[in-house]
């Protein structure tokens, strides 16, 4: 029932350590749809860390006022 964000950090650094250009992070498996603003805030803060990949954060939801909302927080 809780994220686990070290997890998440050694995921991302295994990623970078074995020279993948990118993430997509919230894709479209549905584990995005399942979590919470504040748990996709702090998930992709921890993606930011990793300036060696490019990571795509899927901002999308079924309102455009929400992805919009979506878009300047986990952007910025």
């Amino acid at each position: 029932g809780k994220v686990d964000y070290k997890k998440v950090y050694e995921l991302l650094k295994f990623q970078e350590m074995n020279g993948i250009d990118g993430v997509v992070l919230f894709g479209s498996t549905g584990e995005g749809m399942l979590l919470s603003n504040f748990e996709k805030y702090r998930i992709s803060c921890i993606g930011r860390k990793f300036k060696k990949l490019k990571i795509i954060i899927n901002v999308g939801s079924n309102s455009t006022k929400e992805t919009v909302k979506n878009c300047e927080i986990f952007t910025n």
